[in-house]
């Protein structure tokens, strides 16, 4: 990418893609609604031919430097229901795997984007009518061999932004493809190529922005470096190693969260903290005066290898002989689950207790905890 910006021709088309896009980005906080839009646009195509004329560049030599795209002239749009019987279902089979891998990717693609739609708008969008309206589309499209079609992201969300109405939006959008089905080489050779990606630019940048800027005062360090990560990771990797790594940090940032919460609820000794039995007065003499020796921990959560070794270096102060402790109560009533690793934790824990003179019990497992503790 460096050596391509390095390269004066793609400066040429470049520069002016930047210029327009940050001055859209500033009109549209500006100016609400699409006239600033269009008029920046018209500015920009006036400003291309004016300064073309200005310097002698013809249309053939702009296109050979890429500022107008090369277009073919041939459009045709007619089914072709009549080379059905050349098709070679054998090779058809033999990419079956693939085929449906992309079905899967396009389905993917839909869901993103609706969620992208919905995060962004702030409306709740239909997933199923998405869907369905997606399903039957393509259908209809793929029998003129279009390519897979869905809700397009990033045009909905410029459009919300630039508060275009929904209506009269879907009619001109409908009505300008249809004209671009018949028009689409004539329209496109007439328009230089740093208009579309300055649009382009315009959206990318505007997401960035409410990705990066916006979210930042609302959401705590960890998501948010999440979010730039996958930004980050985007522009190196590509989409879907990217959904692999957003999974990833988001996992390894909730094990984290959940290791700082705290498993301890309370701690508390039997002179402070009695059952419920009924016991005699000389017993009750006896937990009165060596109460202290006996130590209660009320755990709570999920237990696992972080949450069980943040409780194991809490209880290192407490097996120094000086405290004179003989036994440790782990109260397990409100544990949810563990794992093997939290297994594995609470019997190094045992061994420990048991090597210093402290006998430890577990107390309040449910049959169904108790049943994965013994496996």
């Amino acid at each position: 990418m460096a050596q391509a910006v390095a390269d004066p021709l793609v400066q040429l088309r470049l520069v002016p893609a930047v210029a327009m896009a940050v001055a859209l980005m500033v009109a549209i906080r500006i100016w609400e609604g699409p006239t600033p839009v269009l008029v920046i646009i018209l500015i920009a195509m006036a400003s291309y031919y004016l300064i073309s004329a200005g310097f002698g560049i013809d249309h053939a030599r702009a296109i050979d430097v890429g500022l107008p795209p090369q277009v073919g002239q041939n459009v045709d749009v007619s089914l072709k229901f009549a080379m059905l019987h050349m098709i070679d279902w054998a090779a058809v089979a033999h990419v079956a795997r693939l085929i449906a891998s992309v079905v899967l990717l396009n389905l993917i693609g839909i869901l993103s984007n609706t969620s992208g739609v919905e995060w962004a708008t702030g409306e709740d969008v239909d997933e199923n009518g998405e869907l369905r309206v997606a399903g039957a589309a393509n259908v209809v499209i793929g029998l003129f061999g279009g390519l897979t079609s869905y809700l397009q992201g990033g045009a909905t969300i410029l459009c919300e932004k630039l508060g275009v109405q929904r209506t009269p939006m879907i009619m001109v959008h409908c009505t300008t493809l249809l004209v671009a089905c018949f028009l689409a080489p004539k329209m496109g050779a007439v328009v230089p190529s740093f208009i579309p990606a300055g649009l382009v630019m315009l959206i990318r940048m505007s997401m960035l922005l409410d990705l990066l800027l916006a979210t930042r005062k609302r959401l705590v360090l960890i998501d948010w470096l999440i979010v730039a990560a996958m930004v980050l990771a985007t522009a190196i990797l590509g989409i879907l190693p990217t959904i692999a790594v957003g999974l990833l940090l988001a996992l390894l940032g909730f094990a984290y969260a959940s290791i700082r919460l705290p498993v301890i609820r309370h701690t508390t000794t039997a002179s402070q903290r009695r059952s419920a039995r009924d016991r005699s007065a000389a017993q009750n003499d006896l937990l009165t005066q060596h109460g202290d020796q006996i130590r209660m921990l009320h755990l709570q959560g999920a237990l696992f290898f972080g949450s069980v070794e943040q409780m194991i270096t809490n209880l290192r102060g407490l097996a120094d002989p000086a405290h004179g402790l003989t036994a440790l109560i782990l109260d397990c009533s409100d544990v949810n689950s563990f794992d093997l690793s939290a297994c594995a934790a609470l019997d190094k824990l045992s061994q420990s207790m048991l090597a210093q003179g402290i006998v430890p019990h577990v107390t309040g497992v449910s049959p169904r905890l108790r049943a994965v503790f013994v496996r």
